[in-house]
């Protein structure tokens, strides 16, 4: 087995929703994209290649309650960084398929001021996808 070095683009997006029994007029919903890129290590080594990475960029997320635009954070974009490992299993020497954990962090702050600067989101992302190696 050999280890190898490599940088990493990460692009995902998650619709989370919310809905505590109201017809429509108080649930909510968010939309959150996260743009991050950073170094990745893998252990080469048959058609199995585990890997471990860290990364850092940016996430968006827009809200909204009742089907109307919430001004919920003081700004629609956080630093994110996260640290995160998994599996690719190679189909062909340049697709894969892959499963990953991600732990995430961002330093959103609600609008109301209810969370402090100092208050952080923690989020444990789990992903499987197609690699495209070039």
């Amino acid at each position: 087995m050999k280890p190898s070095l490599g940088i990493v683009a990460d692009f995902s997006g998650f619709y989370p929703s919310y809905n505590p029994g109201c017809q429509g007029s108080c649930s909510s919903t968010a939309k959150a994209y996260t743009f991050l890129f950073g170094p990745q290590v893998s252990i080469t080594g048959g058609r199995w290649k585990p890997f471990a990475r860290f990364l850092i960029g940016d996430m968006h997320m827009t809200t909204q309650l009742g089907g109307i635009d919430a001004a919920t954070f003081t700004t629609n974009d956080s630093l994110a960084f996260g640290l995160g490992g998994g599996f690719d299993y190679s189909l062909t020497h340049r697709f894969a398929l892959r499963g990953q954990v991600d732990w995430l962090h961002n330093g959103f702050q609600t609008s109301d001021n209810q969370r402090t600067n100092q208050e952080i989101r923690n989020v444990a992302r789990m992903s499987t996808g197609v690699v495209f190696r070039f």
